[in-house]
């Protein structure tokens, strides 16, 4: 039975009925997800210290980012073992999927973590290699533990977020900045 409940931007679950709510016709039962519903806590302290405006460009960033990523990388992430919970063994499904989206939650969020802190984004833009490093570091530690980083595939989802932060950094006022 659908939930219905007032919630914040950006919220995605009840955590009180363990349900998975971001589509109200296609609501569905996470309560056996235990890392998804904890994800939903630490994406209110993310709003809580980042502010809203940084914590929804942060996790729209991050799912662009991180869904090319785990989807190289299926076969050895969490979130396969989260979809075999969430649907069973013979799941399928497409990008936007919702059960897709709430199995990759956890790592959405933990991306959105990086990306909202002004520090940690800022890194591949200081010049300096160790800062560059340190950033795709804290990406495999935090969201894509496989992840492979190529600076010359101009394709590629990072160097693609990279381009795009550089455009945006150079407004006069980039309003949707992380402070």
């Amino acid at each position: 039975m659908p939930v219905r409940h007032w919630a914040p931007v950006g919220t995605k679950l009840c955590r009180k009925h363990g349900r998975w709510t971001a589509d109200h016709a296609k609501q569905f039962d996470i309560g056996s997800l235990p890392d998804v519903l904890q994800a939903q806590r630490r994406y209110h302290r993310l709003v809580l210290h980042h502010g809203w405006k940084a914590a929804v460009l942060a996790i729209r960033e991050a799912s662009e980012l991180g869904w090319h990523w785990w989807e190289n990388y299926a076969d050895e992430h969490p979130w396969r073992h989260r979809l075999t919970v969430c649907c069973g063994p013979q799941w399928n499904g497409y990008e936007n999927d919702p059960r897709i989206v709430a199995c990759t939650y956890p790592e959405t969020v933990a991306l959105a973590e990086l990306l909202a802190s002004p520090q940690l984004r800022g890194l591949p833009f200081t010049g300096e290699e160790a800062d560059m490093q340190r950033f795709i570091t804290e990406i495999r530690i935090r969201a894509a533990p496989g992840y492979v980083h190529d600076s010359s595939d101009r394709r590629h989802p990072l160097v693609r977020w990279m381009q795009k932060e550089v455009h945006r950094r150079s407004l006069p006022n980039p309003v949707s900045a992380p402070s």
